[in-house]
């Protein structure tokens, strides 16, 4: 499951930067000068380790499916060769049954299709997420006016950009790459309308 222990660590830790983040906001007129920037540094840092354990959960979900495609396999390529009638060993005991992996073609070619959509579909999992969660923090960014989250989506815009066109043009086939382009190409109208809608907004606070 998505929300497991491990991803509770991860938003607990996430709310406690985020509380801190707040509350150097709230209270900027009755704070030192040299702490004004710790409220930009606990945003960040907020941001940083959520955006990480999303990335540990889509890492851990396929590595998990990967896990139960080779144990299938394992477990369909295994047979049991019965041993030849009034054989005994040594001992006078009758032979046992002897297990071997054979593997036929049609479920190695069936095998290497599995393990090659469920990896098309782990990286295109993570340029979705990577897009969408520059999209939300965009969105807080602006609405919130924090600037540090609106730096961080455009940062992480970049980086996923960069990915489509450096990684998933190489490793994604057919649908999976043109899903790619297709969901970067939506993020990108919806922030430059944000952008556009909220300018004035935006001069408040860069």
């Amino acid at each position: 499951p998505v929300f497991n222990g491990a991803f509770f660590n991860f938003i607990v830790a996430t709310s406690i930067f985020v509380v801190i983040g707040v509350l150097y906001r709230r209270y900027a007129t009755r704070i030192q000068e040299g702490e004004k920037n710790i409220a930009v540094a606990a945003f960040f840092v907020a941001n940083f380790i959520f955006f990480i354990g999303c990335n540990v959960q889509v890492w851990h979900y396929f590595a998990k499916e990967q896990f139960v495609i080779k144990g299938v396999r394992a477990a369909a390529t295994q047979i049991v060769i019965p041993p030849p009638s009034g054989l005994a060993d040594r001992y006078g005991r009758p032979l046992q049954p002897q297990r071997s992996s054979v593997i036929s073609p049609e479920a190695r070619e069936q095998y290497t299709t599995s393990i090659i959509t469920l990896r098309n579909m782990r990286n295109l999992s993570f340029s979705v997420l990577w897009m969408v969660y520059a999209a939300v923090i965009l969105i807080a960014g602006i609405l919130f006016q924090i600037n540090a989250l609106r730096l961080s989506a455009l940062a992480l815009f970049g980086v996923t950009i960069a990915k489509i066109f450096l990684v998933d043009m190489a490793v994604l086939e057919g649908i999976y790459r043109i899903l790619s382009f297709i969901f970067l190409g939506i993020l990108l109208i919806i922030s430059g309308f944000l952008y556009q809608k909220y300018k004035d907004r935006m001069r408040l606070f860069v």
